[in-house]
This record gives structure tokens, C-alpha cells and sequence, in this order.
């Protein structure tokens, strides 16, 4: 048992010591947002619908006395999402969107507006978003479903095989 407690702070040790927080940026694009240069970074690219990813957004000069807002839009569509723009939980010192999907595939264009002491300025970055994943078959899934039901079974009918309720006198007195 002294062993398996070893083991277990060594794991924890070194997963302790990885560094979960720092991004993984794959792509990066630069945008001219006025008098402002912006790099914007995504964690999965090229970029799927539906697909959870991590967009980040870098002035130049960093985010100090500065403040904005993003507008993602689909071409030739009225979808629309507007959000300002915020600190990266994973990096403090810049701007970002943690674990986000855009919703369809198609053209987007990203709208940037950024205030600051050059005063206001608006750029533009065409995304080309391509066609959601497919995901896991049924004939994979619905067998790892049953896996925790199977398990709950075998225990429960274990535990009734070890204790036979039936078989001691005080169950059959009421």
C-alpha cells in the first residue's frame, strides 16, 4: 500500500509541475485596427464549426489603457455575435475568448474596434470556417455508454451475493 501512495505523490508531483495555463496558439494572423497593430491567434486551426477553440487578441503595445469590442459576422447572413473584448484567463496580460465555437461554417468576417489614447480605430479579418466534425459512431458510443450501467450491475449484485439477506433467520421473522 506504501507503494501505491509513492506513486500517487509522484504523479501528483509532476502533473503539479506541468503548465496547464499556457496557450497553445497554432495560427496567428495580424490585423491593422486603425492606428492600432493587432495579432489575433487561434489554438485549432483552420477553424471548424461547432469546434471549441481559444482566440486570443494582442496589440501590439499590450492591452495598458486600452479597451474594445469584436463583432464576428456570417457573410451574406444576419447572424451576428458582439462581445467586448477581455482579459485571457489563461494569459492575464492579453485579450482573449477561452473555449469558444462559432456556430455555422461559411465566411465570417471579425470586426475589431479599439479604443485608446490614438484615439479609435476599426480593422477587419475575413475567417473561413469549414464544416463541423464528425463525431464518434453509434456503434462506438452506445457500448461506452453501457459500460458504467454493466459496472453498477456487477457491483450491486455482488454486494447482494455477499451479504444474502434471505438467507439469515431475522429476514424471515416479520
Amino acid at each position: 500500500m506504501k507503494w501505491l501512495t509513492r506513486v500517487l505523490i509522484v504523479v501528483l508531483v509532476f502533473l503539479g509541475n506541468l503548465s496547464f495555463a499556457e496557450e497553445i496558439i497554432k495560427h496567428r494572423e495580424t490585423v491593422q485596427v486603425g492606428p492600432y497593430q493587432l495579432e489575433v491567434g487561434f489554438s485549432q486551426y483552420p477553424v471548424r464549426a461547432e469546434r471549441s477553440l481559444d482566440i486570443t487578441f494582442t496589440p501590439v503595445d499590450g492591452i495598458q489603457g486600452l479597451s474594445g469590442t469584436t463583432k464576428f459576422k456570417l457573410a451574406n447572413s444576419k447572424i451576428s455575435i458582439d462581445q467586448d473584448l477581455v482579459r485571457f484567463t489563461k494569459n492575464r496580460s492579453i485579450w482573449g475568448y477561452d473555449l469558444i465555437s462559432i456556430p455555422k461554417k461559411g465566411t465570417w468576417n471579425l470586426e475589431f474596434t479599439i479604443n485608446g489614447k490614438q484615439g479609435k480605430g476599426v480593422g477587419n479579418l475575413k475567417l473561413e470556417v469549414l464544416e463541423r466534425p464528425a463525431g464518434p459512431s453509434v456503434a462506438l458510443t452506445q457500448p461506452l455508454g453501457l459500460i458504467p450501467i454493466l459496472a453498477v450491475l456487477i457491483l450491486a449484485t455482488r454486494a447482494w451475493w455477499r451479504v444474502r439477506p434471505t438467507r439469515h433467520a431475522e429476514a424471515n421473522g416479520w
